[in-house]
């Protein structure tokens, strides 16, 4: 069932993770990558973004099923007692054609039992819009061992 306050919901389209806004399929990729690095950089339920056995690449990991995303970004998770998504940025887009290539940095922070440490990085995000709607395929973020 779609949450009616979420501004996208997700499909299968091929081998990617599809990211469909609700009322305007170009609207705002900058909040669909943000949104979608802080339910990885927070200790969040990816079970809500309904991954439906799509192929994206994550940092050094190519052709990730649902099942393989979930293990990696779970079992990141699940390294630390807490996570928190500290700021995200976005510093540069670029547009080529039907690809949206998004940089920026991140700052997380991540707390063990006994103290917790701030991970900076720098993250990259290529989205590959196909029929107007957007596709994930590429996630990079720096500082963060999946």
């Amino acid at each position: 069932m779609q949450n009616p306050n979420q501004i996208y919901h997700i499909k299968r389209l091929g081998p990617h993770i599809v990211l469909v806004y609700n009322d305007h399929p170009l609207a705002d990729p900058e909040a669909l990558a943000t949104n979608f690095l802080q339910k990885i950089l927070n200790k969040q339920d990816l079970e809500s973004m309904q991954f439906l056995g799509n192929r994206v690449r994550l940092n050094k990991f190519n052709n990730l099923s649902e099942p393989e995303l979930h293990y990696l970004i779970g079992r990141y998770q699940k390294k630390y007692d807490s996570l928190s998504s500290i700021s995200i940025s976005v510093d540069e887009k670029r547009l080529r054609k039907n690809r949206l290539t998004m940089t920026g940095k991140h700052e997380t922070g991540c707390c063990f039992e006994n103290h917790c440490e701030i991970i900076r990085g720098s993250w990259q995000m290529e989205l590959y819009n196909q029929e107007g709607e957007w596709l994930v395929v590429s996630v990079d973020v720096e500082g963060i061992d999946f």
